[in-house]
């Protein structure tokens, strides 16, 4: 069992180091993206690292996401490392159980893919429905193009006018497992159906859509198993809604102790570190 682990990487660069130690194995190849903005130096990375060389500039909510991770699966690859499973971590992301103890259960559960997925409908996930009806476009890339999608949406919602998807729209989780088939179906589809990016490129929050629909709407669907693996507290503020998960501490290792994930995110050293040293001495 091997495994290609992408990392999605924006800052703390010494906390990224300390995660790719812990996940250091014979069994994995780690590839790392770093985006655009934070203009590391690559160099401070083991040669034994593959940093993405077509990187870009991520904005949250934007397509841009999905497209660093779409850089860094075809750097995968393009590397020709032949691996079982392909997963995709944050940089703020960190184990909660040992490799072997994943390796194994990768190995017992061969075959199946591991994402959460929700049909985006009035029955399923109704609130997010909205991401692909109208058209959306970030403030951040351009003024005069947001300014006017701005306008297009507002009509749209005053006439009743949708956009009409290529296909069902399913939604979840960002973070993922899947196997090599469902990995390489990913990268041949959208290759080969650029319209689908396009229509993507003009939703929101498509990190959150984008996978989820290209398995759910193929032979992958009867595999996927509603699970990404994943500790992740979003009820971090009683209730509310809120736009990141909850930055762990030491106050929430009983409960990462206590879960069936193999990872937790997120974490920030700058604001807790001692969680990440009792993990590496208790739970790994």
């Amino acid at each position: 069992m091997k495994l290609a682990i992408l990392l999605l990487t924006h800052k703390n660069p010494e906390q990224v180091q300390r995660l790719i130690k812990s996940l250091q194995h014979p069994s994995i190849k780690i590839f790392l993206h770093a985006d655009k903005k934070s203009e590391w130096d690559k160099n401070i990375f083991s040669a034994e690292i593959i940093v993405v060389k077509e990187n870009t500039r991520v904005y949250w909510g934007d397509f841009s996401p999905v497209q660093a991770t779409l850089n860094g699966m075809k750097e995968i690859r393009n590397s020709q490392y032949d691996f079982d499973y392909f997963i995709l971590l944050s940089g703020q992301d960190y184990p909660i159980k040992s490799i072997n103890t994943l390796l194994y259960f990768l190995e017992t559960n061969k075959g199946k893919e591991f994402i959460q997925h929700t049909p985006l409908s009035k029955e399923g996930w109704s609130d997010a429905m909205s991401r692909y009806q109208y058209y959306h476009y970030r403030k951040n890339k351009n003024k005069a193009a947001w300014f006017f999608y701005t306008l297009l949406r507002t009509f749209m919602k005053l006439t009743g006018l949708k956009r009409k998807p290529p296909m069902p729209i399913w939604g979840g989780s960002q973070w993922f497992t899947i196997t090599k088939k469902a990995f390489n179906y990913i990268l041949s589809y959208t290759e080969e159906h650029p319209e689908f990016i396009s229509f993507m490129k003009k939703s929101n929050f498509t990190d959150e859509l984008f996978f989820q629909t290209l398995l759910m709407n193929s032979s992958f669907s009867n595999n996927c198993i509603n699970d990404n693996l994943r500790y992740i507290d979003w009820d971090a503020q009683h209730g509310k809604k809120v736009s990141s998960p909850k930055t762990l501490t030491l106050g929430d290792y009983d409960q990462l102790q206590q879960s069936p994930a193999f990872f937790a995110r997120k974490f920030d050293t700058t604001i807790d570190n001692a969680i990440l040293d009792k993990i590496d001495a208790e739970l790994l």
